[in-house]
């Protein structure tokens, strides 16, 4: 079951034509940020290529026409639920930590040593 990012329309009185804002919602956390684009390749980052599709916002923090950019997260590949960068793993593809304990047993040795790390960073 993928779950679809939320929107909200506004308005602007000197625009009359509705903007929608796009908001990516973690399915683990919660975290709920707008987001300025999904895909492969932001507009606004020319020399980034993801190779998994992101939900990628304009850094709030940076100036002008920057090609800072903060990548929020992308899709769990096993339950393809929206999953943040700290509620997930990416290793080829990305995995949520639910669906990382479930199939752990069938995944590389080298994944389950970083997961392992990532734990005890956590608990710390």
């Amino acid at each position: 079951m993928r779950m679809e990012p939320s929107a909200v329309s506004i308005t602007n009185p000197t625009n009359p034509q509705p903007q929608l804002k796009k908001y990516f919602d973690c399915s683990s956390c919660g975290l709920h940020e707008e987001y300025h684009y999904f895909g492969l390749k932001p507009p606004f980052c020319r020399l980034i290529i993801f190779t998994e599709k992101s939900y990628v916002m304009r850094d709030p923090f940076s100036k002008g026409e920057s090609a800072n950019f903060l990548l929020l997260g992308s899709h769990c590949a096993l339950c393809e639920k929206m999953v943040c960068q700290e509620c997930s793993i990416f290793y080829s593809v990305r995995f949520c930590h639910p669906c990382y304990q479930i199939h752990s047993n069938a995944l590389p040795e080298e994944l389950r040593q970083i997961m392992k790390k990532q734990q005890k960073e956590k608990s710390e």
